[in-house]
């Protein structure tokens, strides 16, 4: 009679679901909790330059900024950790910082342009296809590579996740062409963190020249936990406003 093998690890990471929740549960909390905080800060300093001030609700573009680096930051590490990638921490924060440039280039967009192109590049005049690529264009694109390079050195780049990536990319600028004003709230936060981990996330394999294990997490408990750290962030984020405004 035959046996099938347990795997330890995954009977170990069932077995401590509800802790394991609770932590990450508790680590997008306190991340959003830290959003909000720093917001509140900047929103009461005097920093600024020639035409911009992050004073007020300037300091907005702080979490448009900060937000996408948390999500994708979070999901990369959470994919990588449930396939037992020594590098899980690594490629967290290489995720993140590529989803806080890519996202800082879209809060920032308009002082960009209007610094380099004047403000008739934001209305339509001279100028308006260049402030169109620096503002749209250009993050998106460097989200989508960023998150393939970082696909190709920490994991296994599947073709899978290529074709979803560039789905995405496709969609993300139909939705700019129908709803440009949108953009800058949705880009931020929901295009941006996307194009960054998705090939990550859909990676199970580490990198070429590493161990191949079987992931602790399969697809819908890992697409479980990632949906449990995004709503503990917007909670942390919500309720860090609603008591500073007390």
């Amino acid at each position: 009679m035959t046996t099938t093998p347990v795997d330890t690890g995954a009977a170990k990471i069932a077995s401590a679901a509800p802790q394991l929740t609770l932590f990450v549960a508790l680590v997008g909390a306190l991340a959003g909790v830290l959003i909000a905080v720093l917001t509140e800060v900047v929103s009461r300093s005097q920093i600024g330059g020639e035409g911009w001030s992050l004073r007020g609700n300037g300091a907005l573009v702080l979490p448009l900024a900060m937000t996408p680096a948390i999500l994708a930051g979070g999901w990369a590490g959470l994919a990588r950790w449930s396939a037992r990638d020594r590098r899980w921490g690594v490629t967290a924060l290489a995720a993140g910082g590529a989803a806080l440039i890519a996202a800082g280039l879209i809060a920032f967009g308009p002082v960009i342009v209007v610094a380099a192109l004047g403000e008739d590049a934001l209305s339509g005049g001279s100028g308006a296809l260049t402030a169109l690529a620096l503002t749209f264009l250009l993050p998106l694109g460097l989200a989508f590579a960023d998150g393939l390079v970082l696909s190709f050195a920490f994991a296994k780049l599947r073709r899978y996740g290529v074709l979803l990536s560039i789905a995405l990319l496709v969609t993300s600028a139909a939705l700019i062409m129908a709803v440009p004003g949108l953009f800058f709230v949705f880009g931020p936060l929901v295009l941006v963190p996307l194009l960054v981990s998705l090939p990550l996330v859909v990676s199970g394999a580490p990198a070429r020249g590493t161990p191949v294990s079987r992931p602790l997490l399969d697809g819908r408990w890992l697409a479980g936990i990632c949906t449990v750290y995004t709503l503990a962030t917007g909670a942390g984020i919500y309720a860090a406003q609603q008591i500073q405004a007390v």
